[in-house]
């Protein structure tokens, strides 16, 4: 219904009189509504910024192993055994003493071949090179040129000193004051000895779990980002076949070392380690919300980065974080959030 006449008349009345009296200001909030100051300098959608970050798309697997046979340490002397340390599940090491007989520290040493003999100064061989590159493995400043010389001797002195806390004065190696072991740590399944009791030059000290004779994975991850790929158990990386297998002996060294194995190679039964899938070269991604995606067509979709509409691939979501690829490796500085654009052009 319209207001009447005097009605119309009234309101005219009264903005007269405040426009006679200097109030046009207020004449004016009687006609204009307010708007918030937040929408009216908005000129377009609210943007975010866009970190970058080191992607390696990993993904949680099951690797199974196969065990390799058992191995038995056998003394090279003969005596008592007057101090063991060797207890089942516990491990010897290389460069370190276990046990001693008559006294002496019985040095374990890991070595690729076997030591069968004593060595002296001059002596050859691929024993005395297998020797050398152990040493060097534990930190020894040497050439591993397979022949004996006195920086070898010397650092097995030094290696015996630090076992046993006195001086060794060595003319020569004695294989008696050495265990070998196959790997550079080895747990023990069993042990052979007691303290106190006799040792016998072939006596068996431990026998040894046989370590990994193979490590893959029983099915490669669908769905991952294309690339080499290696796989993590704790602190070891290691190298795979596109088959998902493990094949180079230092990787497979490397794993048999990690606690992870073990503790698995100590279990009986135990046949898998939990590990991590992923690319050996990390892509560089961009986080986004969710809300920045349009136009999604499975693992593509569009934002609208430093205003302009971008295509992008959606490597992972998840918690209000999308992380995407932009092409050619652009790396804007931000993104529209709930974006007008509906097409990327």
């Amino acid at each position: 219904m319209r207001p009447s006449r005097a009605a119309r008349l009234s309101l005219g009345v009264v903005i007269a009189v405040l426009l006679a009296s200097g109030g046009a200001g207020a004449a004016l909030l009687l006609v204009t509504p307010t708007v918030p100051a937040s929408l009216a300098e908005s000129s377009g959608p609210e943007t975010v910024p866009v970190p970058f970050e080191e992607f390696a798309d990993p993904r949680q697997v099951e690797a199974g192993f196969e065990r390799a046979a058992d191995v038995s340490l056998v003394s090279a002397t003969e005596g008592l055994l007057t101090a063991s340390a060797c207890r089942a599940g516990e491990s010897f090491s290389s460069g370190t003493s276990s046990l001693a007989v008559d006294g002496a520290p019985v040095l374990s040493l890991a070595t690729a071949t076997p030591l069968w003999r004593d060595l002296v100064k001059g002596d050859r061989g691929p024993d005395v090179r297998a020797l050398q590159e152990e040493l060097v493995r534990l930190g020894s400043p040497l050439v591993a040129d397979g022949v004996l010389g006195d920086g070898s001797i010397r650092a097995i002195e030094h290696l015996l000193e630090e076992a046993s806390g006195e001086d060794e004065q060595l003319a020569a190696i004695p294989r008696s004051r050495l265990l070998w072991i196959p790997r550079p740590t080895v747990t023990t399944a069993s042990c052979g000895l007691s303290v106190g009791g006799p040792v016998e030059r072939g006596s068996v000290v431990a026998v040894v779990a046989g370590g990994i004779a193979a490590l893959r994975l029983p099915s490669v991850p669908a769905d991952v980002l294309t690339g080499e790929r290696r796989l993590l158990v704790d602190d070891a990386v290691l190298s795979l076949s596109p088959e998902g297998a493990v094949t180079a002996e230092a990787d497979l060294r490397s794993f048999a070392a990690t606690v992870s194995a073990r503790s698995a190679l100590a279990t009986e039964g135990t046949t898998t380690v939990r590990a991590e899938y992923v690319l050996a070269n990390p892509v560089r991604v961009g986080v986004v919300p969710p809300s920045a995606l349009f136009a999604l067509e499975g693992e593509r979709g569009c934002v609208v980065a430093d205003g302009s509409p971008a295509r992008v691939e959606i490597v992972s979501s998840e918690l209000g974080r999308t992380s995407v690829v932009f092409p050619d490796g652009e790396e804007p500085a931000s993104v529209a959030v709930l974006p007008g654009a509906r097409s990327c052009g």
